[in-house]
């Protein structure tokens, strides 16, 4: 605390015990793995396909983006 007083909050101790879920999951590894490696390539081509003229399109506006928060070069 930077300013104890007297209705600051005391120090206490938190345990949590976790333990395994024994329940069928909904989730499949193999089909997830499947999925990302898919979004990833996508991903991957769609970035391959922006023209140099969009790219620094797209750094203006960060670069304004981040003037308004006061992050300047």
């Amino acid at each position: 605390m930077q300013f104890p007083g007297t209705h600051a909050p005391t120090p206490a101790e938190l345990e949590i015990e976790s333990i395994p879920y024994n329940l069928p999951m909904c989730f499949d590894a193999k089909e997830t793995l499947q999925a990302r490696n898919t979004h990833s390539s996508q991903t991957t081509q769609q970035s391959s396909t922006l023209s140099d003229a969009e790219k620094a399109k797209m750094l203006q506006e960060v670069e304004a983006q981040q003037a308004d928060f006061g992050l300047q070069k």
